[in-house]
């Protein structure tokens, strides 16, 4: 990713790069902006073309999620599916699995 090398390689994957959403992207996010309240995305399971996280934040915006995926699957040139499906709502998750078309 051009510009962002510091914080993930070059050759990083749509895939690869959603595996890293807490553990790289929000950590940097949060140097810029400390107050931010972030939601979180735990990594379920990962496999050729395919990776399912957990969401979970009281906004609910788990479509801006969505949109946020699309958009980068775009960027990548990488065709996906993406599925949502919500598995708890107190406190508020959902299941979002990301598959290569």
């Amino acid at each position: 990713m051009e510009g962002h090398k510091h914080i993930v390689s070059a050759d990083v994957t749509l895939f690869e790069l959603l595996a890293q959403l807490d553990s790289k992207i929000h950590v940097e996010v949060l140097k810029l902006y400390p107050n931010a309240t972030l939601p979180t995305f735990s990594i379920l399971n990962v496999g050729p073309g395919m990776i399912q996280m957990l969401y979970q934040s009281p906004r609910q915006l788990e479509t801006l999620a969505s949109g946020l995926i699309q958009g980068g699957a775009e960027y990548f040139n990488t065709k996906v599916d993406v599925d949502m499906v919500i598995v708890q709502t107190d406190p508020y998750k959902v299941k979002i699995t990301v598959k290569q078309a």
